[in-house]
C-alpha cells in the first residue's frame, strides 16, 4: 500500500465525518428554533406535532440507512473503517425516539410548556455542560 493510497483513505474518512458534523450542526439549529416555541401553550401544540412527525419520519429514514450502510460497509470497507455510518444513523434513531417522547409532553398545553421549560433550562444545560467538559478533557488528553 502506498502513502498516497493511505492518505486518500484517511481523507475520505475525515470528509465523511465532516459531512455528519455539518448535518448535526443543522439539526441542532433546527431544534433550538423548535425548542424556543415549545414554551408557549398554543404554539407548542403545533411545534410538538411537527416535531413528532419529523421524529417518526427521521426514525424510518435512519433505520433504513443504518441497515443499508451496515451491509455496504461490511462488504466493501476494511475492518477499521466499518460501521461508522451505521453507528451515526443508530444515534439519529435514538435522537428521533427522544424527540417522539418530547412530543408527547410538548403537545399538552401548560403542563408540557412548564415541563419542557424546566428540562431545557435545568436538565438540558447540565447535560450540555457535561458534554462540553468531556470534549475539553478529550481535546487536552485528560482522563475522562
Amino acid at each position: 500500500m502506498s502513502i498516497n493510497t493511505t492518505l486518500s483513505e484517511v481523507g475520505s474518512g475525515f470528509s465523511e465525518a465532516f459531512e455528519y458534523q455539518e448535518y448535526e450542526r443543522s439539526l441542532v439549529e433546527f431544534e433550538k428554533k423548535l425548542n424556543s416555541w415549545s414554551y408557549y401553550p398554543i404554539a407548542s401544540t403545533v411545534t410538538g406535532t411537527y416535531r413528532g412527525i419529523w421524529g417518526a419520519l427521521s426514525s424510518i429514514k435512519h433505520t433504513f440507512l443504518a441497515g443499508f450502510y451496515g451491509v455496504e460497509d461490511f462488504l466493501s470497507k476494511p475492518i477499521e473503517e466499518r460501521f461508522f455510518r451505521t453507528y451515526k444513523h443508530l444515534q439519529y434513531i435514538e435522537h428521533a425516539g427522544i424527540n417522539l417522547f418530547r412530543t408527547s409532553v410538548e403537545v399538552v398545553p401548560v403542563f408540557g410548556n412548564l415541563t419542557t421549560l424546566f428540562y431545557d433550562r435545568v436538565v438540558g444545560r447540565a447535560c450540555a455542560y457535561q458534554t462540553e467538559m468531556e470534549k475539553f478533557q478529550i481535546s487536552h488528553n485528560m482522563k475522562v
